[in-house]
C-alpha cells in the first residue's frame, strides 16, 4: 500500500513532473451537524500541467505587482511569507473600505489602500477568469439531509467526497485518462484530526467504489496530500487559491440564490458541464 494511503501525508512542495494533472480542493462551511449552518460546499479545480505552470506565473506576477517581492509579514510568522489569495480576507478588505471601517493590520488586502486594492480587485479577477481549470462542487443540504434521513443522515464530507470524485473520473474519461495513475489531489491541511477524517473520507472512496462506480473507476488517484497556506519555504499553493476562490461563492450560490455575486459568475463559467442540463448534475451538485 501506497504510504499517502495509510495516513495524511505533506504535500510536496511542487506537484511530482509525472503527473498529468492536479485536482486541488477545498471547502466552505462546516462538515458537521451540531451547528446553525445549513450549508457545506466542497469544490474542486482540475488543471492540466500546462495550466498549473501558467497559474503559478500569472498569481506570483499579480503578487509581486502589488507587494514588496510578493510577500507579507502575517500576524504568527516572524519573517514574511508570500502573499494567500484568501477570498475571506479579499472580501473583508472590500467590505471595511466600503463602510470606511478601520482596518485590519493582519490582512494584506487592507494595507494596500483604498485606490491600490480597488485596482488589484479589478485585475485579480481577470487574471482568474483567463485561467484555464474545470470546477467540480457538491453542495450539501444538511437540512434536509437530517430531515430525509433523520439519524441515519450521511456524513457531509464523505458524501461530498464521493460525488466529486465519480465526477472527476467522468471527466478524465472524456480525455482517455481515468484509467491511469495521473492526478494527485492537494487538499488544505486543518488539523490532525479533521485531516484524519478527510483522509478516511477518500480513502474509503478509493478502496470501496462508490454505489454506482467500483474501485478500478479511481485508479487515476496517484497520490492524496495536504498542505497549509505555505509550505516550508514561505510560498503559497496557487491551486488551492483557486479552490478557495470557489467554494464560497458556490456555497452562497445555493443560501442565497436571489444575491448573485461577480465571484460566482466567474466561477460558473468554470463548472463541469457549464450552462447544460446536466451542470446541476456534476459541476453544481446539490444533495440531497
Amino acid at each position: 500500500m501506497c504510504e499517502w494511503m495509510k495516513e495524511p501525508m505533506v504535500a510536496p512542495n511542487t506537484v511530482p513532473p509525472e503527473m498529468k494533472y492536479a485536482l486541488f480542493i477545498d471547502e466552505s462551511g462546516t462538515a458537521g451537524y451540531k451547528d446553525n449552518k445549513p450549508y457545506f460546499t466542497l469544490a474542486g479545480c482540475i488543471m492540466n500541467r500546462g495550466a498549473m505552470l501558467e497559474a503559478q506565473c500569472k498569481l506570483t506576477n499579480l503578487k509581486k505587482k502589488y507587494w514588496p517581492n510578493g510577500q507579507f509579514a502575517y500576524k504568527h510568522e516572524e519573517e514574511k511569507a508570500r502573499v494567500v489569495f484568501h477570498l475571506r480576507d479579499i472580501m473583508q478588505a472590500a467590505k471595511l473600505f466600503r463602510e470606511d471601517k478601520p482596518l485590519s493590520r493582519d490582512n494584506p488586502f487592507c494595507q494596500l489602500g483604498r485606490h491600490a486594492f480597488n485596482s488589484f480587485l479589478e485585475e485579480f479577477m481577470q487574471t482568474i477568469q483567463g485561467l484555464d481549470f474545470t470546477v467540480f462542487s457538491v453542495t450539501i443540504n444538511k437540512d434536509k439531509m437530517r430531515a430525509k434521513y433523520c439519524e441515519n443522515a450521511y456524513e457531509p464530507y464523505s458524501t461530498a467526497a464521493k460525488y466529486m470524485l465519480e465526477r472527476v473520473r467522468k471527466y478524465l474519461a472524456g480525455y482517455n485518462d481515468d484509467r491511469t495513475p495521473n492526478v494527485v489531489l492537494i487538499l488544505e491541511k486543518r488539523g490532525k484530526r479533521e485531516d484524519s477524517l478527510t483522509h478516511k473520507s477518500l480513502m474509503g472512496v478509493l478502496r470501496n467504489g462508490t454505489e454506482y462506480l467500483d474501485s478500478d473507476n479511481f485508479a487515476w488517484v496517484a497520490g492524496a496530500y495536504f498542505c497549509g497556506k505555505h509550505d516550508e519555504n514561505g510560498k503559497s499553493y496557487y491551486g488551492l487559491e483557486l479552490a478557495d476562490f470557489c467554494a464560497y461563492p458556490i456555497k452562497q450560490h445555493f443560501f442565497a440564490p436571489e444575491n448573485p455575486s461577480e465571484f460566482f459568475n466567474i466561477v460558473h463559467e468554470k463548472v463541469f458541464y457549464y450552462n447544460t442540463d446536466k451542470e446541476q448534475s456534476y459541476g453544481l451538485k446539490l444533495f440531497p
